[in-house]
């Protein structure tokens, strides 16, 4: 689906916005609330600051799978290619064909 990869470098902007706006949102209440108080204020923003960017960072990676598992996944109602690929049967198939027990050793002795 090509038209969904347009949407990767667009939706990390999206959560880098977001977290700008954030940051700029704790600036202008740290000021405002910690007015009478510059150092309590700035070590609050650096915290606040702190917490913003692990989260971002968590989101953009969040946002990002989210992506690649939008653009990878493939959408069929083909039903040779649901038996073929899409179905665990060939393979449960084939794990039986391998589990079956030799001859008993009877049989040997009363074809010799």
């Amino acid at each position: 689906l090509p038209h969904l990869q347009k949407i990767a470098i667009p939706s990390v902007e999206c959560v880098h916005n977001v977290a700008a706006a954030l940051d700029m949102l704790a600036q202008r209440h740290a000021h405002a609330v910690f007015r009478r108080f510059p150092r309590m204020a700035e070590a609050s923003l650096a915290l606040t600051q702190n917490i913003i960017q692990q989260e971002k960072e968590a989101a953009r990676i969040i946002v990002e799978q989210q992506v690649a598992c939008y653009t990878g996944y493939l959408f069929t109602n083909d039903p040779s290619y649901l038996t073929e690929h899409g179905s665990m049967e060939p393979m449960y198939n084939q794990q039986q064909a391998q589990k079956q027990p030799p001859p008993p050793p009877e049989e040997e002795k009363q074809e010799q």
